[in-house]
């Protein structure tokens, strides 16, 4: 009666997989910070943010980044 065609996707289930960042795959790097002519306020949150890690994508709280 009616025809109808199935096609099967083969799914790797290893990539829905969570990835957190611990101490082993934590890469740390140097950052300058010019701090001339800014505001110690608004320049110490930026640096602060930048110190913890809070603008990587997998920005964990009890690793340090």
């Amino acid at each position: 009666m009616f025809n109808y065609q199935v096609n099967l996707i083969s799914v790797d289930t290893l990539s829905y997989k969570t990835v957190s960042a611990n101490k082993a795959t934590v890469n740390k790097e140097w950052v300058l910070v010019d701090a001339e002519g800014q505001a110690l306020g608004r320049l110490s949150s930026i640096v602060a943010k930048l110190l913890r890690g809070k603008f990587k994508a997998n920005f964990p709280r009890q690793v340090d980044c």
